[in-house]
């Protein structure tokens, strides 16, 4: 049961602090009472203590506060940096899941962003068009694209750089965020005074110091536990009559 506690509460998730994992826990659970037809009431209290202790640890603790994914945290840094973000041009190269994980979080953070994608492989970017409702340029398109882009993220796979500073010739402001593990934007882009380079290694340096405010929130987030927990146990001596 405490497992299932720490789990709720975003104690055992790969990054601490997400709690998607309490989404899939009530969905889990709610279909399989939709199978059996009926309710275990030890099992239902349980789910129950669980979404309660992910509720109040959200509310009461700083311990998912910030950013802790790359896609996430360029999409914070965006916010925080850009004035009137809803009408930058945003343009997305690369729609593997760094990049559609950026696109959602742009989706769910930003209202309504004026977001296209560009991906080498058509079928791909269609597909992501088709998901989350928003255009797609043909990749052959990219250049001329990119000359009305305020924002320009670049989640690609490439070996090697595959943008540099001929792909910024004029005086246009253009904030790049480079996702790409190597780096596939060159840094020669900023010799343009106009465009500002974020990369994977700024950000995560952010990422770093979420992750340690986080770290110290732990002991709260334990203490709201061990209080439902005992919630839990008293409930169930009650329940047995030990």
């Amino acid at each position: 049961m405490i497992h299932l506690f720490r789990v709720a509460a975003g104690l055992e998730s790969q990054i601490i602090g997400d709690f998607e994992i309490i989404g899939q826990i009530k969905k889990a659970y709610s279909r399989f009472k939709k199978e059996r037809q009926n309710s275990n009431p030890y099992l239902e209290r349980a789910i129950n203590a669980a979404i309660q202790i992910s509720k109040r640890i959200k509310n009461e603790t700083g311990i998912s506060n910030g950013a802790a994914s790359v896609s996430y945290a360029a999409v914070h840094y965006i916010l925080n940096s850009q004035k009137r973000i809803t009408e930058k041009n945003i343009l997305l190269l690369g729609v593997g899941e760094i990049g559609q994980n950026t696109v959602d979080n742009l989706v769910k953070h930003v209202y309504q962003p004026k977001i296209k994608i560009a991906n080498r492989t058509q079928e791909k970017a269609e597909k992501i068009s088709q998901k989350y409702n928003i255009p797609h340029v043909d990749y052959s398109d990219f250049d001329q694209e990119l000359k009305n882009t305020d924002i320009l993220i670049v989640a690609t796979g490439a070996k090697h750089p595959i943008i540099n500073r001929s792909h910024f010739p004029n005086g246009k402001e253009t904030l790049v965020i480079d996702l790409s593990i190597p780096h596939n934007v060159e840094k020669n882009v900023t010799e343009n005074e106009n465009v500002t380079l974020i990369d994977v290694d700024e950000l995560s340096k952010q990422i770093q110091e979420t992750i340690q405010q986080r770290e110290k929130e732990i002991p709260k987030a334990e203490k709201i536990i061990k209080e439902l927990m005992k919630d839990f146990i008293e409930w169930e001596k009650e329940k047995t009559g030990t």
